[in-house]
Order: C-alpha cells, then structure tokens, then sequence
C-alpha cells in the first residue's frame, strides 16, 4: 500500500502497550470505574455509564485501563459486533472490567481516537475472527494477533486528529441516519396493519359504496352467504361418495344452520359469518408430526407461513405415500388458504399457483367458494386487527397456546358484498405494493449505510480522506 510521504507503518507493538496494569501503591479504597462488557456499545466511540467500584475489590481478577486507553472486545461474538472503546470520565481516571478484553494504551506518538478506529474497522474485525483460537463459542482474539499488525500513521499528531475530527463527522451523519431508517419496518407495519383495519371495517371503500349503490344494498352479503350455504349442500350431495368432507359438511349444515350477525358498526350491506359459514370447507391438518423425505412434496409448517406469505427457505419435504395420507381428508388446492392455530397463532397464507403442498402440524385449511367469495379478501381479514382481537378469548394452553379446531370454524369475519372484497382487495394490494417498494428501497439505503463506513475508513487509512 502507498502511503502518503509523512505517514509510516508501523508495528501496532511499536505504538502502544498492551494489557498494561495500574500502578502499585494506589490504596485499595480508591474509588474506581467498573466497566462490564454491555456498558461498551457497538456504535459509540466512547463508554456508556458504568460504576464506581474500590481499587481493593477489582484489581485482582480484572482488566485494568485508564483514560485514553483503547477497548477491544476480544470474544465471540462481542469482537465481530464491533464492540470497542475509548476509555473516557472515569472515576479518578482509572477503570478496571471484564477480562474479555484486550487493552490498547496508545504512545504519544498515536492519538486514542486514532487507534479506536484502526481497531475498529471491518477489515480488521473479520481477520481477528479468522484468527481466533478457543473452544466453539468461547473463541477469543489472541494477543498476538493484534502484536502483528501493522497500523499506518502519519506523522502530525494535527494530521491525525483532523482525520479522526472528520470520521467522527461522518460516523454521525450515519448514526443519525440508521436511527432513522431502523423505524421504516416498524412503521410499515403498522401502516399494514392500519389499512387492513380500514379494509375490514367498511372505511376503504366507503367513497366506492357511494359510487356503487346497486352493489352496497342492504343485506347484501347476507343473501350472498344464504347462496353460499345453498351451493355447499349442493356440493356435498353431490360428492358424498367422492369427498371425504362432504358427509361431514352436511352435518355440520345440519346441526348449525347459518346464524348471521348484524354489526352496526360495519357498513349495512355487510354481515358478519363465522369461518365455516363463510368458507366451502374448514379442514384440520392430520395431528402428527409427518416423516421427512431428501425431496418430494413440500410440507407447509407453521414455520413456512409469515406475515401472509409461503415461505419456502427450509422447507421440508414428503414422500406421494405420505402426502395422500395425511391429505386424505382433503388435499390442498391453489387458491386455498393454510392457517396456524398454534406457535403462532394467526398466521395465514395462500396456497401458490402450480404449487402442490401437504399440510403440517397445527395447520388448517380454509377453502373459499370461487366466484362467491375471495380467498385474498379472507386472507387479508384474517391478517388483520380487528381478527386477531378473538384470539384472546379462544386461545387455550399453558405452555404453548393454541386455538381448537372448533373455535376456530367459529372465529367471525366481517364480510362485504362480493363485487366490494374484489374492490377491497384491488385497494390493498395497491396500497401493499407501495409498502413494498418503501421496503425495498429501505434495504438499498440500509445496505448502502453500512457498507459505507467501511469504505470510510479503508480510505482514512491509506491517506486519502482530506
């Protein structure tokens, strides 16, 4: 690497003294910092709070520092978080604290702040790591890794210090900035949530309703679900010896007719329904945990449905033999929506086109009537606030809590008219599209923030930052 002509590189041995000791004959009630490993942050230069400890009760047992001494983490996984510090406003200017640390007493020659960053940088922390030595999850950074490094430095102390002026400029530009962006996730979710809110409660679409009074009448989704029932006992007799659910699906049509509930809250064109007035089949996934196969069909576990997506990094697989047992009550189709009534509750996603899955422990299958109603509608009702308030009321279980089968056929959806779930739906995605590329460009920025301080630095060190 060239330098610049007043800058040399030296030996970091040659610049500072490492793990120095207090010096004796300082009486053992002297008060003292105590510096434990969590007072050291990742992003600060500087130390947060600590104690104030007796000399007498430290000095044995623990790092010794002083002010103006440089901390490095020396464990895993503190040293690969970044975990390093100037020592600074200690009591009476002394410190002691966790043995994990190395300690960097810089000469007259190198300024504290000089060397935070040089230990600091990314470059240096994933070659430490390369080095370490120990045990599986105690490795630590040896000594003698840090004695053989070679740390550039120029010359001028004012040099120096107008470089690190500079990096501490940037360094909080760029806090400020990650400050900043770490509350988009949080705020895009609970813009999710709040259009969700808005969708299930009448208020998204309350401007379409007024242009569209044929299709907001009142009553009209009660007479929908009334055609809904109708066409489900239709199916089932039908496919009594076809269908395992349809003996099932005309008793329950039996013993619990439909019973539609009214909400003034909700628009009056709207009702609400249970999930098994509303869906053409509810169905619980076989109890068991399934056996794996290298390849096969994919399984759908609870671990596979977030935030109302298929997740398919890590999914496990079933052999034909296996998914036509545990589907035989009713293998999934495209367009059906699995449920997770436990670890976690209320879940959902829906089932790919061109996919075939197997339903996993603690699933359910919700299937809606195609053309009566809309599985993304359903889908977007479940995910949301206004759904998820039942949960408290049916979840049972101690250490694990759960929703049974049977409150959850009975959780209720407030549900439009159909030709308004279409209009419904067509407003979120929209409004979910725009999330998304808020997220997206979130990423970019995040990705470009933290690769930029690295970059930073590398330049500060080959002289090329003023």
């Amino acid at each position: 690497m060239t330098l610049p002509p007043n800058w040399q590189e030296k030996p970091l041995s040659e610049v500072v003294t490492f793990n120095p000791r207090h010096d004796r004959g300082l009486p053992d009630d002297l008060d003292v910092s105590f510096v434990p490993m969590p007072k050291i942050s990742e992003r600060s230069r500087y130390l947060s709070q600590h104690d104030s400890r007796k000399l007498g009760d430290v000095k044995r047992g623990y790092t010794h520092f002083r002010d103006g001494d440089v901390l490095f983490a020396k464990i895993t996984p503190c040293m690969e978080n970044g975990k390093a510090a100037i020592a600074s406003s200690l009591t009476n200017g002394l410190g002691c604290g966790t043995t994990e640390l190395h300690v960097l007493r810089p000469s007259d020659s190198v300024l504290p702040e000089w060397l935070y960053y040089y230990v600091w940088q990314e470059r240096i922390r994933k070659e430490a790591e390369r080095n370490m030595t120990g045990s599986a999850g105690q490795l630590r950074v040896p000594l003698s890794f840090l004695e053989e490094q070679a740390i550039p430095v120029p010359d001028s102390i004012d040099e120096q210090r107008q470089i690190t002026n500079k990096l501490d400029h940037i360094a909080a530009h760029l806090g400020d900035t990650r400050v900043r962006l770490e509350t988009i996730p949080s705020i895009l979710k609970r813009f999710r949530m709040s259009v969700l809110a808005a969708a299930c409660s009448g208020r998204l679409t309350e401007d379409w309703r007024k242009q569209h009074p044929e299709c907001s009448q009142e009553g009209l989704a009660a007479l929908e679900l009334k055609r809904i029932s109708v066409e489900k006992r239709k199916w089932a007799l039908e496919n009594l010896a076809m269908h395992s659910e349809a003996k099932r699906l005309l008793k329950r049509l039996a013993e619990v007719p439909p019973q539609l509930e009214t909400d003034e809250s909700l628009p009056s064109s709207w009702i609400k329904a249970t999930m098994s007035e509303l869906c053409h089949l509810v169905v619980d996934c076989h109890n068991k945990t399934a056996p794996y196969a290298e390849s096969g069909i994919p399984l759908v576990r609870t671990t596979n449905v977030k935030d109302g997506q298929l997740i398919l990094d890590g999914i496990k697989y079933v052999t034909d033999e296996t998914y036509s047992f545990w589907s035989r009550r009713c293998p999934p189709e495209s367009g059906d929506i699995i449920f997770t009534r436990e670890a976690p509750i209320g879940d959902a996603c829906i089932v790919p086109d061109g996919h075939t899955v197997c339903l996993g422990q603690r699933t359910m299958l919700f299937r809606t009537w195609h053309g009566l109603s809309s599985n993304t509608y359903l889908l977007y009702a479940i995910l949301s606030p206004i759904f998820r308030t039942q949960y408290e009321d049916y979840a049972v279980g101690g250490g694990v809590v759960h929703l049974r089968v049977g409150d959850v056929e009975g959780l209720r959806v407030p549900v439009p008219p159909y030709n308004e779930q279409l209009e419904i739906v067509r407003r979120v995605q929209a409004m979910f599209e725009l999330a998304t590329t808020i997220e997206a460009r979130y990423r970019k920025a995040k990705t470009f923030t933290d690769k930029l301080m690295p970059a930073v630095l590398a330049k500060a060190f080959r002289g090329e930052l003023l």
